[in-house]
């Protein structure tokens, strides 16, 4: 998988996305943080390397 100007970020095997027939003209992926404190404040749980 590339970003922007062909940048390199990842690599997944083909076998794994077997209904993309072969390529993809978009992927995209996401995240969510639960808050489950009591007192409101968030964790420092990170996602990701953060260079993004």
């Amino acid at each position: 998988m590339s970003y922007g100007d062909n940048t390199l970020v990842g690599y997944w095997p083909a076998e794994l996305f077997t209904h993309l027939a072969n390529h993809a003209t978009m992927v995209e992926w996401g995240g969510e943080v639960v808050n489950s404190r009591s007192n409101g404040r968030h964790t420092s749980t990170q996602m990701g390397s953060g260079h993004f």
